[in-house]
């Protein structure tokens, strides 16, 4: 390590440039910040206003059952279109699309893939994915392929929004099975209940989920927003 040499920015007399090296970072950190701000200020543009609503200990909850298959379920289930090993996957040029796997990071995205043989068919977007043996749920906003075991959620009143209020509820659930597979089954899944909020009439409060993470979003948003500016 001591006898080490790296290469650095050095003045007129050879010695390390270090007033260019903080002015180099401090630009690369003044661009970020303006990106940031360009974008939170056109997510805010589309999430609207603070609408106030009930607090959760206020609202009307109800459990109800995660399959449709059973009265009052949420969504239609069934496994991915695709699953394909990773060691299967054809390297091409387009890499745009997401691979999904039952990895924790990065919204289950392993990584981006061109399209791969016609056998595999992708799953369409504006759905929720469950890798059940760990015990992993992502919103998925686009297009996308699997590696295996990946169950996919279908709900016709499902967006980000909603998206990101149910599956914190079905995450809670899920922890209950055993992690790797023992007692994390399909069947298990679909006779699941999750507590959301109710209408008057017994239905999930899609439009309740929907303010309510539109709420939580305008204001970290503007958090972040002031905090900048300060």
């Amino acid at each position: 390590l001591k006898r080490m040499k790296i290469m650095l920015p050095a003045t007129s007399d050879d010695k390390p440039d270090y007033k260019f090296m903080q002015k180099y970072i401090i630009s690369l950190e003044n661009l970020k910040i303006q990106n940031n701000i360009k974008y939170i200020k056109s997510k805010l543009s589309k999430l609207g206003d603070i609408i106030l609503i009930s607090p959760l200990n206020k609202i009307n909850w109800k459990a109800f059952p995660i399959s449709s298959e059973y009265d009052g379920g949420l969504f239609t289930i069934h496994s991915t279109n695709s699953g394909i090993d990773a060691n299967k996957i054809i390297d091409r040029n387009d890499k745009n699309i997401p691979y999904i796997t039952r990895t924790y990071l990065n919204n289950g995205i392993a990584s981006f893939v061109g399209i791969q043989q016609e056998r595999y068919k992708m799953d369409g977007g504006n759905v929720i994915t469950i890798g059940l043996d760990t015990q992993t749920v992502f919103y998925q906003p686009y297009s996308f392929y699997t590696g295996q075991n990946i169950q996919i959620l279908y709900n016709d009143y499902l967006n980000e929004y909603i998206a990101k209020f149910l599956i914190p509820c079905i995450k809670y659930q899920i922890n209950k099975l055993s992690w790797g597979g023992n007692g994390a089954s399909l069947g298990r899944l679909k006779r699941m209940k999750i507590m959301l909020p109710a209408t008057s009439d017994d239905k999930p409060d899609y439009e309740f989920m929907e303010q309510y993470i539109r709420n939580i979003m305008i204001k970290k948003y503007n958090d972040y927003l002031n905090y900048i500016s300060t």
